[in-house]
């Protein structure tokens, strides 16, 4: 269930169906991550150094 994404807080069907795609993906993913592994982290990479590394990701949208 999602109770707020962003700014808003009155969500519908409607308007998760309306997301972008992109943002749709990473809402799905994030959920599956927190159900099955009972984590939102999840492994990065660096565009400039190519390093790998893991963060917890907000999942509020914001930074």
């Amino acid at each position: 269930m999602i109770t707020r994404l962003g700014s808003l807080t009155a969500l519908n069907p409607k308007m998760i169906e309306g997301l972008f795609s992109a943002d749709l993906a990473f809402l799905q993913d994030f959920y599956r991550r927190i159900n099955e592994y009972g984590t939102s982290r999840m492994e990065v990479g660096c565009p400039h150094c190519e390093g790998r590394f893991e963060v917890e990701v907000n999942g509020s949208g914001e930074a």
